[in-house]
């Protein structure tokens, strides 16, 4: 829409919305809205839609980022053995009981296979 001409009314109307007129600018734009209705009317919504925003508070907000609630996995400690951290591993997979059962066979049998091959 480059090229286009703004109409010099809708120029005038943003200045005197924005308050951007002179005194003498002023009068003559409120004569020109008396002659016509279409002009006055876009006028009346601009400037009651204008007033209403001018009314809003906006409350901002820390936004969130908690991605789902509950207990935290216990912190590890050094002095932890394997055994101890396998055992936490395991519960902290409760929530998804397949998935617990499924570590702990893995566990054993990767156990049984160390036992086997004297590791």
């Amino acid at each position: 829409m480059r090229g286009e001409s703004i109409d010099p009314r809708i120029d005038k109307m943003m200045a005197a919305l924005y308050g951007e007129l002179s005194e003498a600018e002023e009068r003559a734009f409120l004569r020109l809205l008396e002659k016509d209705d279409a002009l006055r009317a876009e006028w009346d919504e601009l400037r009651e839609s204008r007033e209403l925003l001018a009314g809003w508070k906006v409350e901002e907000s820390v936004p969130c980022f908690i991605l789902m609630e509950g207990e935290r996995a216990p912190r590890r400690t050094p002095s932890a053995g394997w055994l101890e951290r396998l055992r936490g591993a395991v519960r902290n997979l409760g929530a998804v009981p397949t998935w617990g059962l499924a570590t702990a066979a893995v566990a054993v049998l990767a156990f049984v296979q160390r036992a086997k091959t004297g590791m």
